[in-house]
């Protein structure tokens, strides 16, 4: 008698299948206070766009990022941690020159690696409804500021960023070095949840299942190879990892 639990271990149907999420890009150009928009296509990335500011979205999800952009004798290498949720996170640190594979580095909390890598900073990657497709955001610095700021307004009144479309713009921003822009973010009108709640959970049980694979993944690695190695491949674009065009400071905190 054959039933569907031998049947799936003996046809590969039970084998691991890589989970990959990598939805169109909204990028915000901090030093000239500027959106582009870098949409996904069958083979990739579309060359940027140039989007008119302000525009509305719908915060579905946020996450956090870590790194930073080094130009080293000539070469280029992003570092940067896997998506994550919290501060408490455990995390893993990846190198990667144009071109070539990511490389394993370190791993632990936002906190601890920015002991050993004082050049770590923290950025907000909103998952964001956009003309009513999936896209991220990102937002470093004064304009990561501005996320938890209005995060902690709406708590204010027991909202959250879902209940409400986000009119994103920017503004200029002076500093004793130089000049620069942040994003803003405002509520408008309130979201139908009936609408944007199978966006939410289809956004969320996703993630969910990528850091699972991420987190099995580090173990694999770390038993298999030492730092540096590329046995443990990073599975997500590295978009938006580049030169800091704003003041940034490392914050650990539990707000994302």
């Amino acid at each position: 008698m054959y039933d569907k639990t031998k049947l799936n271990k003996w046809s590969g149907n039970d084998a691991t299948i890589r989970i990959k999420f990598t939805p169109s890009v909204i990028k915000f150009n901090g030093s000239k206070g500027t959106f582009t928009l870098i949409a996904k296509n069958a083979e990739g990335y579309d060359a940027p766009v140039a989007m008119t500011a302000p525009f509305t979205v719908t915060i579905l999800r946020p996450r956090r990022i870590c790194g930073w952009y080094e130009k080293e004798g000539g070469k280029s290498i992003s570092y940067f941690t896997n998506e994550h949720n919290s501060y408490e996170d455990q995390i893993t640190l990846f190198s990667s020159e144009k071109g070539d594979k990511a490389k394993v580095i370190d791993t632990g909390t936002s906190g601890s690696l920015y002991e050993k890598y004082p050049l770590l900073r923290i950025s907000a990657v909103l998952y964001v409804l956009y003309n009513n497709e999936v896209h991220k955001l990102r937002l470093k610095g004064k304009s990561l500021k501005a996320f938890k700021t209005y995060r902690e307004d709406l708590a204010k009144d027991n909202k959250t960023f879902y209940e409400f479309e986000t009119e994103v713009n920017s503004k200029k921003e002076v500093s004793d070095t130089f000049d620069y822009y942040s994003a803003t973010l405002t509520a408008t009108k309130p979201t139908d949840l009936e609408i944007i709640g199978p966006f939410i959970e289809s956004v969320g049980t996703t993630l969910d299942k990528i850091d699972e694979q991420h987190k099995k993944a580090s173990v694999e690695a770390q038993e298999k190879s030492d730092p540096g190695s590329t046995q443990h491949r990073y599975t997500e674009p590295v978009i938006n990892i580049d030169d800091e065009d704003e003041p940034a400071t490392l914050e650990t905190d539990n707000s994302e």
